[in-house]
């Protein structure tokens, strides 16, 4: 993979902002790859060149605010699913 890492943040957080929908909407969702991707990306935050630094950091601060929100809405599905059992 060969995109930058800005460009690859911004890939994850679209695939974040999709899984979030997707709970929403009640769809079960299998997280293993967004799992992998959330690891890789952050393993490449630890040094990224020194360009991109800034814009990394805020991209990273998006990304962590948008696993916050899938976390809510797996948490709000959790519930819903318990009341309907």
């Amino acid at each position: 993979m060969n995109d930058s890492l800005p460009a690859r943040i911004d890939t994850l957080i679209g695939n974040i902002e999709e899984a979030i929908r997707q709970v929403e909407n009640g769809d079960l969702i299998d997280l293993g790859d967004l799992d992998d991707e959330v690891a890789a990306v952050c393993e490449a935050a630890h040094e990224p060149a020194p360009e991109e630094t800034e814009e990394v950091d805020e991209k990273m601060d998006l990304m962590i605010k948008r696993l916050e929100e899938l976390s809510s809405a797996l948490e709000n599905f959790e519930h819903t699913d318990d009341e309907d059992q």
